[in-house]
């Protein structure tokens, strides 16, 4: 038979209670009104789970700690996944949340350092009235998708970070963003993607000439592969920004 990840025969396992089972057990406990402790250190597979000032604890059989749930007034889970780094951990919380008009109701998903418990890496945050995806490291710049992001006004999505110059991921990403500029001498300018999109790609495009005269110009063709702009005068120095979208 094969062995599992703890190398332990699973018949020898029949019969015993799991930790989902354990947990169900002390929550009955608690409520009725029982306070003794009665889960001390109880054996999971090779592993161990352990109650200790309220917190119940899962480790390996060498002590290493993967799952810790907190008590207190700020309910905690943390996950110490087993891997080539024990640097940074994942985390679970829920808090009360001062929003400006009084406290309100928090949980939050995050990637943060073992040591410091500093944020640095994903994270997510839930509210009543709103909600972040983000990228927050340590060092460096946040990157976030804030929902509802003004108390104020109803529906306003806020965006923090920035947009690719020319670079194509995918073909089936939905925006494809740049800018180019050149000198004078020329009066139209191709642009070909990396790849043809899956789908239609719409260039919506700003001209800019590099002096205050007006130059008539229009794009002249599209398509997956390309898409071309042409203009009235090659003088002077121009800029061609563009945002196209995916259809």
């Amino acid at each position: 038979m094969a062995e599992g990840r703890y190398g332990v025969d699973p018949t020898r396992l029949k019969g015993q209670k799991s930790i989902v089972d354990h947990m169900v057990e002390l929550r009955k406990r608690v409520a009725v009104g029982e306070t003794g402790l009665r889960i001390g250190h109880t054996a999971i597979e090779d592993g161990d789970l352990t109650v200790r000032n309220g917190d119940i604890i899962v480790s390996e059989t060498d002590g290493t700690v993967v799952l810790r749930l907190f008590g207190g007034g700020i309910p905690e889970i943390r996950f110490y996944p087993l891997g080539e780094t024990d640097t940074h951990q994942a985390s679970l919380l829920s808090f009360d949340f001062d929003t400006g008009s009084g406290a309100d109701q928090a949980v939050q998903l995050c990637i943060e350092e073992t040591g410091s418990l500093d944020q640095d890496g994903g994270k997510v945050l839930l509210t009543r009235t709103f909600a972040v995806l983000s990228h927050q490291p340590e060092v460096g710049e946040e990157t976030y998708i804030w929902l509802n992001a003004d108390p104020g006004v109803e529906e306003i999505v806020l965006i923090k970070g920035r947009w690719s110059d020319q670079y194509q991921y995918d073909v089936r990403q939905a925006l494809y963003t740049g800018s180019f500029s050149f000198g004078s001498g020329f009066s139209n300018w191709t642009h070909t993607y990396l790849a043809p999109f899956a789908t239609t790609i719409c260039p919506i495009v700003g001209f800019m000439n590099s002096v205050d005269t007006a130059v008539a110009w229009s794009i002249t063709a599209q398509s997956t592969s390309s898409f071309k702009v042409r203009w009235a005068t090659g003088t002077d120095g121009k800029t061609i920004n563009f945002w196209n979208f995916r259809i």
